[in-house]
């Protein structure tokens, strides 16, 4: 109802807004940390009566829907709430969160670049190229079939965890297969994904360069994911 009020109602503009403030919310509000539908419905309705009636500028009603998202995420979806949920749901070993798996790295994707530059102020996304998300490939760091030779008994353990995963671009070449960490580093640095290609700038990819990486994605999805 409340896209459907924004389409007849706003804007491009501040629909694609609209569009944007309602995907990270959810991905975290509700895909990640469970919230409760019926709080969130609540204040969905509320803004789309208030946009109906015409009395508000869209821009303000946006500001009023935000703040209610806001208590939302602090009451059920907070910082530690969320850090311990994407570890325990975003496993390739859970099939039905591939496709979150794929919605996180690429969302960080979107915001890389002000990830990198300190992320001051509102977070603010990329419109360089767009990304279908479904065609978008996730990646094992570590492999998920390492040779024999080259298994690591601690990164075997952990490698269908989110410090093990990345991303790769529908228009990336991903014939890394199970090769080793040092084996695809020249095809990480070729990546159209962000993310990815930071990998290639490691030394090598070890049990400390995994919890390094977790805690960064950890950090970058709490700065990011917010509204």
């Amino acid at each position: 109802p409340l896209l459907l009020a924004a389409c007849r109602c706003v804007g491009e503009q501040d629909f694609a807004e609209l569009v944007h403030i309602l995907e990270k919310f959810a991905f975290r509000y509700k895909n990640i940390c469970d919230g409760h539908a019926t709080a969130a419905s609540r204040k969905y309705y509320e803004t789309a009566k208030e946009l109906r009636q015409g009395t508000v500028p869209s821009k303000v009603i946006w500001n009023e829907l935000k703040r209610g998202l806001r208590d939302l995420i602090k009451e059920r979806a907070s910082d530690d709430k969320f850090k311990a949920q994407l570890q325990e749901k975003l496993r390739y070993d859970h099939p039905s969160q591939r496709g979150n798996i794929r919605e996180f790295f690429t969302t960080l994707d979107d915001y890389w670049s002000w990830l990198r530059q300190g992320a001051h102020g509102s977070p603010k996304y990329s419109r360089e190229s767009v990304v279908d998300i479904d065609q978008a490939t996730i990646e094992h760091i570590y492999p998920q079939n390492a040779p024999t030779a080259d298994r690591n008994a601690v990164l075997e353990e952990r490698k269908h965890r989110l410090g093990n995963l990345t991303c790769w671009d529908p228009r990336d070449n991903v014939a890394a297969g199970n090769k080793p960490f040092t084996d695809k580093k020249g095809l990480y640095a070729l990546s159209k994904s962000a993310c990815t290609q930071a990998l290639s700038s490691l030394p090598a990819w070890d049990l400390g360069q995994y919890e390094s990486r977790l805690e960064s994605l950890l950090n970058d999805a709490c700065k990011v994911f917010v509204v």
